[in-house]
């Protein structure tokens, strides 16, 4: 399945240390996403690959919020 029309195919063959999250593209979420992951690694000693990490945008958020993300 997608995550929209346009957006990256999500696969069922997630792995028991995998994590998808959907927020809203904004200074504020990705704030709030980082203090909950920082928690969660401070709890569990689990470290975030950052490698292979990423995060997709819908095309209607606008270059500079992008990168400010």
């Amino acid at each position: 399945m997608r995550a929209s029309r346009s957006g990256p195919i999500i696969s069922h063959l997630l792995f028991a240390d995998d994590l998808l999250l959907f927020a809203e593209a904004s200074i504020e979420q990705a704030h709030c996403i980082m203090h909950c992951l920082n928690l969660f690694c401070d709890a569990s000693g689990q470290k975030i690959n950052n490698q292979k990490t990423q995060i997709f945008f819908s095309k209607n958020v606008d270059q500079q919020l992008r990168d400010d993300i």
